[in-house]
This record gives structure tokens, C-alpha cells and sequence, in this order.
């Protein structure tokens, strides 16, 4: 047996037939443009980004709010007009250590002004 193929024996590829498909079963393109998947993701990033910068801008206003309301409850404290009170990191208060600038410390028996004796 030869593997070359004289040309007169026919090739059997040469034999194979090509099945039709039936006409019912033929899909017809449509004149409408399938969206592309990148064409998708365009808007959802869109909108993903909008949302992470709302959330930002929220969580930033939220903080702002907070710390603006804990400056004025401390503006209010009579710690730093006393003349127990220094502002030293280690001990705020010679008398009190534990209350001085706590909502506790309005009621501080031993207040003393730094500008007169009471």
C-alpha cells in the first residue's frame, strides 16, 4: 500500500457529501445590532462610580457633623477656665484626673476660676 494517491484513484474526501440544513432550522440575522460587552459596561461603571462618590461625600459629611457637635459639647466644659487645669498629655487635672473633660466634670466640686478665688 502506497501513501501517495495516484490520480486516477479518487481521494475519499473527494466522495463526502455536505448535509444540507433544513430551511426551518436557518436563523436569519436580524437588523438589529447586538450590544457589545463593553457597550454594557460603560453604564454600570458609570453608575458604580457615581455610587462609590455618594458614598464618600455622605461619609465625609457624617464625620464633620460628629466632631462638630463632640467641639462644641467640649467648648462647653468648665475644665479649661479652671486653675486645676493644665493642659499637659499626661495629666489634664491635679485634682481630678478621671473626670476633667467629661460631661461629669459640670458638676466639679472643687472648680476654682483662674481669674478670681471661687
Amino acid at each position: 500500500m502506497s501513501l501517495y494517491l495516484s490520480p486516477q484513484q479518487p481521494s475519499p474526501i473527494a466522495n463526502t457529501q455536505i448535509a444540507q440544513i433544513p430551511p426551518e432550522r436557518t436563523s436569519t440575522p436580524s437588523n438589529s445590532p447586538q450590544p457589545d460587552g463593553g457597550m454594557v459596561l460603560i453604564p454600570l461603571c458609570f453608575i458604580a462610580i457615581w455610587i462609590g462618590l455618594i458614598y464618600v461625600i455622605a461619609d465625609t459629611w457624617k464625620y464633620n457633623q460628629k466632631s462638630t457637635r463632640v467641639s462644641r459639647e467640649l467648648a462647653r466644659l468648665p475644665c479649661k477656665k479652671c486653675q486645676f487645669f493644665s493642659n499637659n498629655h499626661y495629666m489634664k487635672c491635679a485634682v481630678n484626673p478621671y473626670v476633667v473633660m467629661t460631661s461629669a466634670a459640670n458638676e466639679c466640686q472643687d472648680y476654682r476660676s483662674k481669674k478670681n478665688g471661687r
